[in-house]
């Protein structure tokens, strides 16, 4: 009875919702617009800004790298449940998604990179696995990100191990004299729902921002049930005119149930947990140097817990539980200096890193695989960097050269030179282009840590990339914004699995080259009557010179977009090619975003959404047979904001 009444609210209030906005008047609103002076202004706030390339704010025509940036408002349009969700709607990002249900984990690439070669970063914390080197990113809520910058390409001169590039996720600032917030509640298919509550002010002369989450849902196929609990708190406080405290603590446990593998004999279940406090301190030392120091703990928990479904042994019974509980603490500190034509930014980083693994097996794999009841290991590191930028302005030029120096307990340490330069060429067009140079370290997993049938490698030495990109963006035609780059990346010293001759255990070594070479291409409209486009396709040709197949990844995403104000819609389109032999791309996955806001006085509004997931219920897996895609699901809710 209770799936039945879901059914019905969220049915009629989808139907209704849209009958409400595309009957309303507002959608005649506007004039298109008039010509403007400054071609760009129509695209960009001119005030625009990123922080991630240098370390230190800088406008975005002045950014040399390949990046890509999305803000809180577009999250919000988009109506996402997670941070996966959001990125993979970014050009050169490649999500591989375990079959598109809700909250199901996903991994990201960056132009064809490995999952480790990405570093993801909250609030410059490092949020990757020090055992397996990629990052969670379920344990990131959605609700509390401001913006998100991508850096795609080795950003090793400015933060060290990211040979792929880099994820900053920048979460949202503590509020003003007046509080304001939010509550907001989805419901969906199969019991799916998503809460939350945002709060912000200050009580002098303390500011602060709180955000409360959590979700649910028992799965839209096979089960696959979702739970997830979320808090974050953050507080400021000055301390004078020239210094400045901020405290924040987060709370993350997502429970993943993957369901039945197939042909595997196991059911399998993720529980995943991320606790974290950090302490910024920023001070202006002068009018012109600014120092920024911060120290930070992040404590996270992985355990896949793999039960017999019948098949081996009886049913529930322990098949394989893998668990690790990883703690990290991080410095940093820098320093920036604005001077005529320079903004100097140099730094220093330190970060320690431990790991404790636990491997508990079942009957099967005791007494027919010759596994260990249970298997300890333990691992850590100690990294130092020091590293120096420099954003030099010569007229229509701008030149930003980097160094990064990298220490660190388990390889060779690693220099990484960068050398970016944007040229204005016209004003409607602004060239790009950047070499650099960058590495991955390997992981605790493949270095320090052991287990049944595999060794570590303490000789591993860190992969290498020279990477090149150039690129242009142009308003030259009316109306259009239009971006495009090219990227070679040459990878030496690449990791690969192969089989110890001395042991017969799988082992890590340094024996590949790659080179990974592709373009992307972005376009978007001006707001014609409310209405935008979006579109923009990337390529990669993957090249592994023999060691294995060479592979193709191509992406594309499409966007119609209205805004009026008070009734927001979107409707996007999302295609991915998987060149694996286990995986289907068929189709464009197609969902649909509706959102209607009321003004119920002068400081409360409540807006009334709903969104259509997989509208044409294309096909998208990455794994057909153990995640097969999601067909068409609905949802409906509430926001009040006041």
């Amino acid at each position: 009875m209770t799936k039945k009444l879901t059914n019905i609210f969220f049915h009629t209030t989808f139907s209704a919702l849209l009958a409400v906005t595309f009957s309303s008047p507002l959608l005649a609103a506007e004039e298109p617009l008039v010509e403007n002076e400054d071609p760009l202004s129509l695209y960009f706030d001119s005030g625009a800004t990123e922080e991630t390339t240098t370390r230190a704010p800088k406008p975005i025509s002045q950014v040399a790298e390949n990046v890509s940036i999305i803000t809180a408002e577009e999250i919000e349009r988009m109506q996402a449940h997670t941070t996966a969700e959001v990125l993979d709607r970014i050009p050169g990002v490649y999500m591989i998604t375990n079959g598109r249900d809700f909250g199901m984990t996903a991994s990201m690439t960056i132009q064809a990179s490995k999952y480790a070669d990405v570093l993801v970063l909250v609030d410059g914390m490092e949020w990757n696995f020090l055992a397996g080197g990629n990052a969670n990113l379920n344990t990131i809520p959605v609700a509390i990100i401001k913006r998100i910058e991508i850096i795609k390409g080795p950003a090793s001169s400015t933060w060290g191990s990211a040979l792929g590039g880099v994820v900053n996720i920048i979460t949202k600032d503590t509020g003003g004299d007046k509080t304001s917030g939010s509550i907001s509640s989805f419901l969906g298919e199969r019991d799916t729902t998503d809460s939350r509550f945002e709060l912000s002010g200050a009580t002098e002369p303390v500011s602060y921002y709180v955000f409360a989450g959590k979700q649910r849902s028992d799965g839209l196929l096979n089960d696959r049930d979702f739970d997830n609990h979320m808090l974050v708190a953050k507080a400021a406080l000055p301390m004078g005119s020239a210094l400045k405290l901020d405290l924040s603590c987060g709370y993350s446990e997502p429970h993943v149930n993957a369901g039945d593998l197939a042909g595997g004999g196991i059911l399998s279940e993720e529980v995943d947990r991320a606790f974290w406090t950090k302490l910024n301190a920023d001070a202006l030392l002068s009018d012109t140097l600014t120092f920024y120091g911060s120290i930070y703990t992040y404590d996270q928990k992985f355990v896949m817990n793999l039960d017999e479904d019948g098949s081996y042994g009886p049913l529930g019974d322990l098949y394989r539980n893998t668990g690790y509980d990883e703690k990290k603490t991080g410095v940093n500190g820098r320093l920036v200096w604005l001077h005529d034509r320079h903004t100097v930014v140099s730094g220093i980083d330190y970060l320690r890193g431990e790991v404790d693994g636990t491997l508990e097996s079942g009957d099967f794999l005791v007494n027919y695989l010759g596994y260990p009841p249970v298997f300890r290991e333990f691992g850590g590191i100690d990294k130092t960097a020091v590293y120096v930028n420099d954003t030099i302005l010569l007229g229509d030029f701008t030149v930003t050269p980097g160094l990064r120096h990298d220490r660190n307990s388990i390889t060779d340490s690693f220099t990484s030179p960068s050398l970016g330069i944007t040229y204005q060429l016209t004003p409607a067009t602004l060239l790009r282009a950047v070499a650099a140079r960058g590495f991955t370290l390997p992981s605790l997993g493949d270095t320090t840590l052991n287990g049944p049938y595999y060794d570590p490698n303490p000789d591993l030495k860190p992969e290498k990339v020279e990477s090149l990109q150039a690129g242009f963006e142009t308003t030259a035609i009316t109306y259009l914004w239009f971006k495009a780059t090219y990227f070679e990346h040459r990878v030496e010293d690449a990791f690969r699995n192969i089989t110890n001759p001395d042991t017969g255990n799988l082992i890590t070594v340094n024996e590949d080259k790659q080179r990974r070479q592709g373009f992307e291409l972005a376009a978007k409209t001006v707001p014609f009557y409310n209405l935008s486009l979006q579109a923009d396709f990337s390529y990669v040709h993957l090249n592994n010179y023999g060691s294995y197949e060479n592979t193709d990844q191509y992406v594309g995403n499409m966007a119609l977009l209205y805004d009026s104000g008070t009734i927001a819609a979107g409707l996007y389109g999302h295609y991915i090619w998987y060149d694996a032999s286990e995986a289907d791309s068929d189709d464009f996955i197609w969902d649909v975003t509706i959102r209607k806001r009321f003004a119920l006085s002068a400081s409360l509004a409540m807006d009334l959404f709903a969104s259509g997931h997989n509208i044409f219920n294309g096909t998208q897996e990455s794994d057909r047979d153990n995640y097969p895609c999601v067909a068409r699901w609905l949802e409906a809710g509430l926001r009040f904001h006041f």
